[in-house]
């Protein structure tokens, strides 16, 4: 048995799965503790059971635990630098997914305001609004 704390898809699970049989084990999403799902960059993932290839013999997928990835930038940056920014990762993603595949399903504009945690900056919040997004308001615990 290995326990690994990794990204997805991890790199080290994979050249392991090249030579040997592997079988990811899930969690029990609802015995997990009321303190983790309080976190507020916790997430549950979803792992195919074809992740690892014809070596992985889940028949389903596994759940397990996983972070949001959040691009932040200090109140006092420029606007007009973190407006820039913000454009050139999302006119640019696609270029992220392929250097890292795992982040796919993890950073898309689809899902770019699903969870913030505090403010958006000026600059961030007229990128957005000007793609057509609507600002939510900061999620608060």
């Amino acid at each position: 048995m290995i326990v690994l704390s990794t990204n997805f898809p991890s790199s080290s699970v994979s050249q392991f799965a090249l030579t040997k049989k592997i079988r990811l084990l899930d969690i029990d999403t609802d015995k997990i503790s009321s303190t983790w799902k309080s976190f507020m960059s916790a997430t549950v993932v979803e792992i195919p059971p074809d992740a690892y290839g014809d070596n992985q013999v889940n028949t389903s997928s596994v759940s397990t635990h996983g972070a949001l990835v959040n691009f932040s930038a200090r109140m006092d940056l420029d606007e007009e630098v973190v407006y820039q920014v913000t454009k050139a990762i999302w006119e640019n993603v696609e270029e992220l997914h392929e250097a890292a595949a795992g982040m796919k399903d993890t950073v898309s504009l689809d899902k770019a305001l699903d969870f913030i945690p505090s403010r958006l900056h000026p600059g961030a919040e007229r990128y957005y609004r000007e793609i057509g997004k609507t600002i939510p308001e900061p999620t608060t615990y």
